[in-house]
């Protein structure tokens, strides 16, 4: 393709990706800057509809990009757009007013933030890691009778609960407990719980080896909890789509609703890639032949996770890209602070 045809392409999409309209030859010349005459962009226009660049839904309309027309202006054409004051300002707020803590929170936030910036649903998929283990304990007495018992395990899922005892702790009885728990329990995982290690802890606790089943139930929770974790999807701005005119029939509606809530098609949407475009007729499952999905990744703790986003084929490319770079990086730097 020679560099007017790429002119003029850039500029259909562009016009195209604007007002959701089928594009003339008269309107290109009109709006965009490209020295040349309504005729000769006509003729262009012809031959990119011979390629499979454009297409033309009625005799009479002007064109659309094609799915191989999205793909040149994708790799060779977009411009990378810079986010706005207020957006990178949207963005930092919204990572630093929430309580963000843990890993489940920081993918929530992400996975909101991403769908309001592009308008499109975002999809966060945790990292395939290891089965969890304990990294911290803490009891802490609040009331009479009543202790806190905070967990929080190496991939950052936290678990808080209050029991209830029919006697109050002295301090020392608290100081003693939180040292063999840690002792006993740091860095070990759920399978690692048995018999013989409970028995070690309930000698080291002495009188106060009765509390030690309760407690350990909070503990427990907290390890399968992170192991559930693994299996979750963040999904958010699934109704997104029907801001977009190509999505007010009712039935197109539906199918891409139904796709989002099939967690195995999803999942298989998502590539491991540090940036990866799947655009209309490119991706694998049929529901999904209208639709882009752009996917990145993240890392925690030297292991990926995914992030996808998926809209129709008529997205603002440049905004988008430029969006998941930024979040895929805020998201990689908020994780660190866990480790």
């Amino acid at each position: 393709m020679d560099q007017r045809k790429k002119k003029i392409l850039k500029a259909l999409v562009n016009s195209y990706i604007e007002s959701a309209e089928p594009v003339g030859s008269r309107t290109i010349a009109k709006k965009y800057d490209l020295g040349l005459s309504s005729a000769t962009i006509r003729n262009e226009l012809a031959d990119l509809e011979d390629m499979g660049y454009i297409e033309q839904i009625h005799t009479s309309s002007g064109r659309k990009p094609s799915s191989l027309g999205y793909r040149m202006y994708v790799d060779e054409l977009i411009t990378l757009e810079d986010l706005s004051k207020e957006e990178r300002e949207f963005i930092r707020n919204n990572f630093l007013n929430e309580a963000i803590n843990e890993v489940e929170s920081i993918l929530k936030v992400s996975a909101n933030i991403l769908s309001k910036l592009t308008n499109m649903t975002a999809i966060i998929k945790p990292p395939i890691i290891p089965k969890g283990k304990v990294k911290l304990i803490q009891i802490l007495a609040i009331d009479d009778g009543k202790v806190l018992v905070v967990c929080v395990t190496d991939m950052g899922v936290v678990k808080n609960k209050i029991l209830s005892f029919d006697k109050n702790l002295e301090i020392k009885a608290l100081e003693n407990i939180n040292k063999v728990l840690n002792t006993y329990l740091k860095d070990v995982e759920l399978s690692q719980i048995d018999k013989n290690l409970i028995s070690f802890m309930k000698f080291h606790m002495k009188e106060e080896s009765e509390l030690l089943a309760p407690i350990l139930n909070v503990i427990i929770d907290t390890l399968k909890e992170n192991e559930r974790e693994n299996e979750n999807l963040f999904v958010d701005g699934v109704t997104n789509i029907l801001n977009y005119p190509e999505y007010s029939n009712i039935e197109r509606a539906k199918k891409f609703l139904q796709l989002i809530n099939e967690k195995d098609a999803l999942e298989s949407m998502i590539s491991n890639d540090d940036l990866n475009i799947k655009i209309g007729d490119e991706n694998e499952i049929s529901d999904a032949k209208e639709l882009s999905v752009i996917t990145s990744k993240y890392s925690l703790k030297g292991i990926s996770g995914n992030i996808g986003l998926i809209g129709p084929t008529r997205i603002n490319y440049g905004k988008v890209i430029s969006v998941l770079k930024i979040i895929t990086n805020e998201l990689t730097e908020m994780l660190k602070t866990l480790e």
